[in-house]
């Protein structure tokens, strides 16, 4: 599970991301207007980052929050770290140093010393402040071809340049719970194993893992 700032960042990133030869990624897509979704992911994305598994980079536009900072605090090699520099302030760094499952889609994807605040600066600080744009999810909506309706969703695909990925509708959910429920069925369901085993013999065929 990676929260990155924009569709952008992504791109930019994309071979060095590549370079980590996961056998499947994907992105959840949703809106400012789902509230329960956004309440999960306060709390709930170290949960998704296990319940997905070492194998798949899953993206959404999140902004890392304390449970999540926490967390990647015990995952020194996780590839989330790549983005650190789109998500870290220098200056205001350095002030605050102190204190239906799976459905083949086949559209087109188009607090002390000076040492010390030297070693806190050099950690994470993200802007909390600046809360991301989920307007970026558009960007994505466009990029895979999805219609404004297909959202929330999450969708899985082996590459970003590939002619085709993994749809997955997700409901409007009326409790925080739900959601959870939803994703942990998602991710321990036998649709998503055989999609990640399928794409893990095709990348290993193509000399990946």
């Amino acid at each position: 599970m990676i929260p990155v700032p924009g569709f952008e960042e992504l791109r930019i990133r994309w071979i060095e991301i590549r370079g980590h030869n996961f056998a499947l990624y994907g992105f959840i897509l949703y809106s400012n207007a789902d509230r329960q979704i956004i309440e999960f992911m306060e709390v709930g994305l170290p949960l998704l980052d296990r319940w997905s598994g070492p194998d798949t980079a899953i993206f959404l536009i999140e902004p890392p929050n304390e449970v999540w900072l926490r967390y990647m605090a015990t995952q020194p090699g996780h590839l989330w770290h790549i983005f650190e520099s789109a998500d870290t302030d220098p200056e205001m760094a350095e002030q605050n140093a102190g204190a239906n499952l799976l459905i083949e889609h086949a559209d087109k994807i188009m607090l002390g010393s000076d040492d010390d605040r030297v070693s806190l600066a050099s950690v994470l600080h993200p802007n909390y402040w600046l809360p991301y744009d989920r307007l970026e999810v558009e960007q994505v909506r466009a990029y895979f071809g999805l219609a404004a309706d297909e959202y929330p969703c999450i969708i899985f695909f082996d590459d970003l340049q590939a002619s085709k990925f993994y749809y997955n509708s997700m409901p409007r959910f009326p409790d925080i719970q739900d959601v959870r429920y939803w994703f942990q069925r998602l991710f321990e369901s036998p649709a998503f194993k055989n999609l990640l085993e399928k794409t893990r013999l095709r990348g290993a065929g193509h000399g990946r893992r």
